[in-house]
């Protein structure tokens, strides 16, 4: 099984591949958050204080955590909660 790591620095859409394995991981010291588009378009509509509580609360990873994301979901969208300074490491076990 092959294994690819790529650093994500700054905010991005990420569609993972059928049959890879994708796994995130926060390398930051803040949260970075986990949605899609669907999401990120009902959450337009709040205030920023409590668009970022709902972030922080439903859609956060937290410092040194790592989450697999799901090829049945489709593309999502990885954001930082600082905006600046923060990275993220894709983690892809390619099993062809």
């Amino acid at each position: 099984m092959a294994k690819t790591f790529k650093v994500l620095s700054e905010a991005q859409s990420v569609t993972p591949k059928v049959g890879d394995k994708t796994t995130i991981i926060n390398a930051s010291s803040g949260n970075i958050f986990i949605t899609d588009e669907a999401t990120d378009t009902a959450l337009n509509s709040l205030p920023y204080l409590e668009k970022m509580a709902v972030l922080n609360s439903l859609y956060s990873l937290t410092p040194g955590a790592s989450k697999s994301l799901s090829t049945a979901n489709g593309a999502v969208n990885v954001s930082f909660a600082m905006g600046f300074g923060q990275s993220a490491v894709l983690l892809v076990e390619n099993n062809s």
